[in-house]
């Protein structure tokens, strides 16, 4: 088959390479799954950089996935997937063929393309795992800070259908969110909680002076949810530890790549049904943008553009829909 690989880790226009490679051959509660599409994510491009020093090498990146099960007693069966140990331990989406644990297998939504359901896997499990973290509930007010964000986007819809109430924040302009860029942050969410504050705060951004402002927000008791590191060198977040334990907070950092692929497959198909039924939303065709698999150096391109934080969704398309 071909897929994309990486022997070394570094520049992706170095590293990353179109190659042959041995299809994998399921072994027992296995199954192989032919790619039609697999979302290219940030973590996909520090993957390759070499964010990541439990990887072993050579190693096919990729996390998210959509695809047709081949053989078995699934035989034909749309699926989607991501998580796990795929890209970093075993081989990830980034190619023809993956194998994934058969009790992982989760059917995609009927009512989305192969391509979108590759878009949503990375965004929604973060998402959803920083919202049980924090115990969120019903009437509950909860900042998300990078709104406009796959990860902070995804937790917005979730949100609503728990019955909470999202405050979306972003930097730049975008009705109806809070701008974080303002120094009447916290005035501004103090005003839409009629001055109790927020119950959480889902921080996708991790930006130090913005850390600062929305810390503040939250009410006693409140808990504050970081899934990234400050992009700066130094990678503190600073905090009024007497501010903290006074008004009894918590802080909790949230890693997705400590799900296992059983464990994200589990909440995918329990997504499942809130995307046909319309309250759940992939990202639409025009957010999109499809590169064929053959052309290295587009594929390449568009990992360096993900690296860049690209707005939208890249997609590695191994065969039409």
């Amino acid at each position: 088959m071909k897929g994309y690989s990486f022997a070394e880790m570094g520049p992706v226009s170095e590293n990353l390479k179109l190659e042959d490679i041995e299809t994998p051959k399921p072994g027992p509660d296995e199954t192989l799954v032919r790619i039609i599409a697999a979302a290219i994510n940030p973590s996909d491009v520090k993957n390759v950089m070499g964010a990541f020093p439990h990887t072993t090498l050579p190693r096919v990146p990729g996390r998210d996935f959509a695809g047709i099960v081949e053989g078995g007693e699934n035989d034909g069966l749309h699926v989607w997937g991501t998580g796990g140990d795929n890209g970093f331990h075993r081989n990830g989406s980034h190619a023809q063929y993956i194998v994934v644990p058969t009790a992982g297998l989760s059917e995609k939504p009927k009512n989305i393309s192969f391509s979108q359901a590759a878009s949503c896997g990375v965004g929604f499990l973060t998402a959803d795992s920083m919202i049980s973290r924090a115990g969120v509930g019903n009437g509950q007010f909860v900042l998300v800070l990078g709104s406009s964000g796959a990860v902070g986007g995804s937790a917005v819809q979730i949100l609503k259908r728990l019955g909470a109430t999202p405050i979306e924040s972003a930097r730049a302009e975008k009705q109806g969110a809070v701008n974080t860029t303002a120094e009447s942050l916290v005035p501004q969410t103090d005003s839409l909680t009629n001055g109790a504050g927020v119950d959480v705060v889902l921080d996708t951004v991790s930006d130090p002076a913005l850390f600062k402002k929305a810390l503040s927000t939250l009410k006693n008791r409140g808990k504050y949810v970081i899934i990234t590191a400050p992009r700066s060198a130094e990678r503190q977040l600073s905090f009024d530890a007497l501010e903290l334990y006074r008004a009894d907070r918590t802080l909790i950092g949230v890693n997705s790549l400590n799900i296992t692929f059983l464990e994200s497959m589990e909440l995918m198909s329990s997504l499942k049904v809130g995307f046909e039924d319309g309250y759940l939303s992939a990202p639409p065709v025009s957010a999109i943008q499809e590169v064929g698999y053959e052309n290295e150096r587009e594929v390449v391109e568009a990992y360096e553009a993900v690296g860049k934080g690209a707005k939208g969704k890249y997609i590695l398309k191994f065969c039409s829909e």
